[in-house]
């Protein structure tokens, strides 16, 4: 179960969606998140899952691949709108919150899935570049990319763990709360060694090949902008707009 998280993972196929300038994807990214926020009703929800299924369409990823994301983390969403229903949240309100964070995943998914780490970096640093006096945008861009990308290695990590203490003979459908407690915390410690053994070895796979962060560098295969890069960046801009004017008129269904 724990190998269904499709996020940090990068799926490699030609698509409108692959070959967008990175930089441009994060900043879209970043709109549709405020996007996502700024809706408030059915009406506009509608509008932004249909744009959503538009964007998944064109990046010629499988939909298993989004639809694992949110499998893997289908008890928490569960979680979060029985707790919702427990205080006497409204049940349209809570399932606009689920939605909120389904909507969220896919986008993050469509990110992740499209760009390589490369391109992911160049695109942070960009997006950061005006604060460069202000904080340390190489580091800050890296850092964020690998936290990234270690989300799949982390989950790979655990899946090992738990066929490993499946083969002796540790069910977690078959013990009691003490004994489950007991097994998570066999789980965490190994997977926690594990992923710091290769955080270490990337360090030094980095420090080999005389890698400075700090140090200004050219990216010389990235994707130009373009006309389909404007229209897509455009297309968010109008979702927000069209938000916007919907809780000024309070267009309603």
């Amino acid at each position: 179960m724990l190998n269904n998280l499709t996020i940090g993972k990068y799926y490699p196929v030609n698509s409108k969606i692959h070959d967008l300038n990175p930089t441009f994807k994060i900043i879209a990214t970043l709109l549709f998140v405020i996007s996502v926020f700024l809706t408030n009703n059915l009406y506009m929800h509608i509008i932004l899952f249909a744009f959503l299924l538009l964007i998944i369409s064109a990046s010629n990823v499988p939909l298993k691949a989004y639809f694992k994301t949110i499998y893997s983390v289908k008890w928490l969403l569960l979680f979060i709108l029985l707790i919702n229903l427990v205080f006497k949240v409204s049940l349209t309100t809570s399932i606009v919150m689920v939605l909120r964070i389904i909507y969220i995943l896919w986008y993050t998914t469509i990110l992740t899935l499209t760009t390589t780490p490369m391109d992911l970096t160049y695109g942070l640093q960009k997006v950061l570049s005006p604060l460069k006096k202000i904080i340390p945008v190489n580091r800050i861009a890296l850092s964020l990319t690998l936290a990234l990308r270690f989300i799949p290695t982390i989950f790979d990590e655990a899946n090992i763990v738990l066929k490993s203490q499946a083969n002796r003979g540790i069910d977690y459908k078959y013990i009691n709360l003490k004994g489950k407690l007991l097994a998570i915390s066999s789980l965490i410690i190994p997977v926690f060694n594990l992923t710091l053994q290769k955080a270490d070895l990337l360090s030094d796979t980095l420090e080999v090949r005389l890698y400075d962060i700090d140090s200004e560098r050219k990216y010389s295969n990235y994707n130009a902008v373009g006309v389909f890069d404007m229209l897509y960046l455009i297309s968010h801009i109008i979702i927000i707009i069209l938000i916007i004017i919907n809780g000024v008129l309070k267009w309603d269904i």
